[in-house]
């Protein structure tokens, strides 16, 4: 079933006129999957598409292991890095993201504690993916 999805996408970006409706067709795909609960600490509440960019709005709480919103700034870089990693390692092992990556579709991930204030952010490019290797 993941393989034809990914076809099904891949033929989609592949078609789409622009990089904008091959962002816009993949938001509005995952979107019916949302909330999905990442880990312990991170909910993915919401995919956006502006323009040529897909936006990740994530929701992060704390638990009894980590308690993220009470980080010092230091140890919320530290945290923010591991995730920026964690998250890059998978994006570049997910053909459906290659693909979206190689049609120039930056992916800007956001995180937010629960309520509403930005901790950190960052984005993702197909040359996040070219120097992993």
């Amino acid at each position: 079933m993941r393989i034809a999805i990914f076809l099904l996408i891949l033929c989609e970006i592949s078609f789409a006129s622009s990089a904008e409706q091959a962002a816009e067709r993949y938001a509005k795909f995952y979107k019916k999957a949302l909330p999905h609960r990442c880990n312990s600490n991170l909910v993915l509440n919401d995919i956006l598409n502006v323009s040529d960019t897909l936006i990740y709005r994530y929701g992060v709480n704390d638990t009894k292991k980590t308690w993220v919103t009470k980080f010092n700034e230091n140890e919320l870089k530290k945290y923010a890095q591991e995730t920026k990693n964690l998250n890059l390692r998978e994006a570049c092992k997910d053909k459906e993201v290659l693909a979206l990556l190689d049609a120039n579709i930056a992916l800007q991930q956001l995180f937010y504690d629960e309520n509403g204030k930005l901790l950190f952010e960052y984005e993702i490019t197909r040359l996040d993916c070219l120097n992993q290797k």
